[in-house]
């Protein structure tokens, strides 16, 4: 946060805010939607590229065995944070 302020404040901003935000991020319709996800979108999706059927299998199993423990309710629900940062001209 203070590099950030810092930064800012470097290139003339003033009122400079950071706070930080914990939400839980909720993860597609439910657990199968989300894993769905992952596989056809992002890295898993990118790393998968070329990948056989069998490797793909290997790879779905994992991910879901990872979503497991964050699975509640029937969806994926993982601890996420972000800074929201706000500042004005001067």
């Amino acid at each position: 946060a203070d590099r950030v302020r810092a930064i800012l404040g470097e290139a003339g901003f003033a009122a400079i805010g950071v706070d930080a935000l914990d939400r839980e991020l909720v993860l597609g319709d439910d657990a199968a939607d989300t894993l769905d996800f992952a596989l056809d979108f992002g890295t898993a999706a990118r790393l998968l590229v070329g990948a056989d059927d069998a490797t793909r299998a290997r790879a779905r199993s994992a991910i879901a065995s990872a979503f497991a423990p964050f699975t509640s309710g029937g969806a994926v629900r993982l601890p996420g944070a972000a800074w929201l940062v706000t500042a004005r001209r001067s």
